[in-house]
């Protein structure tokens, strides 16, 4: 259950640290106190509107990135304004998560909290079901990156070294996963816990921002390698696969 989550929480556009399914819903299930429901839905209205706003300006990142990876004559400095810009927006969202986390605690009892949790464990098993597809989507999106680079690159020393990148942004953005997972799987998995602190917010926030970095910096390595190894046809061809990533 938590890797799939920690997936979620690392790489999707619209996420957050509340990563319970249908909260709302099981929240009015098993609060009892229906006046403080009625508070907690008030910060919880203002969380989910940063969360759209959000959700947009990620779209619109995507949608420039895809842009840009596509563009021979795109720099570095390109895509870090454009990486920056986004996680500048991301941590607002995140400050909102954190806020609405924390005051949770002074309208939701411990008990009414794991019950929560509890009723959400058919909703986490969907979002687990289709987690397990876009991975496999994904693995499947780097076999035919390797197909293509070995039919489309004629020479035979750019070939290898475009297979050698191909590899290399392969292990990256897996292994990324797994080091999370294992991260949180050794801090007894805060983010499901009732009594996460401030500091333990700030600390997966932080955590997760880094690997975002990660990720980016090995796509847009990927981008330059490919550059250097391609002439213009070949070089649409494998960057359109290398966006379906995203």
């Amino acid at each position: 259950m938590i890797w799939v989550l920690l997936f979620i929480l690392i790489f999707a556009g619209n996420n957050s640290l509340y990563l319970v399914p249908n909260f709302d819903k099981h929240m009015k299930n098993h609060v009892e106190n229906r006046a403080e429901i009625k508070k907690f839905q008030s910060l919880l209205k203002d969380n989910y509107k940063q969360k759209k706003t959000f959700h947009r300006a990620h779209q619109g990142f995507i949608k420039e990135f895809k842009t840009q990876n596509v563009s021979r004559t795109t720099t570095r400095e390109e895509f870090e304004v454009l990486f920056t810009d986004i996680m500048i927006q991301r941590k607002r969202l995140q400050q909102s998560d954190a806020q609405t986390k924390l005051a949770s605690t002074n309208y939701i009892t411990v008990g009414e909290w794991k019950a929560i949790i509890a009723a959400a464990q058919k909703d986490i098993a969907k979002v687990i079901k289709q987690q397990k597809k876009e991975k496999k989507r994904q693995e499947n999106i780097f076999q035919n990156l390797n197909s293509t680079i070995r039919q489309s690159i004629k020479d035979e020393i750019k070939r290898q070294r475009a297979l050698a990148a191909s590899n290399r942004l392969k292990e990256s953005f897996f292994s990324i996963i797994d080091s999370y997972n294992a991260y949180i799987t050794n801090t007894n998995s805060i983010i499901f816990s009732y009594q996460t602190t401030k500091e333990q917010l700030v600390e997966v926030a932080t955590q997760a921002n880094q690997l975002r970095k990660e990720l980016h910096l090995a796509i847009s390595d990927m981008h330059f390698e490919m550059a250097e190894s391609t002439n213009p046809r070949e070089f649409k061809k494998i960057i359109r696969l290398i966006n379906k990533l995203y």
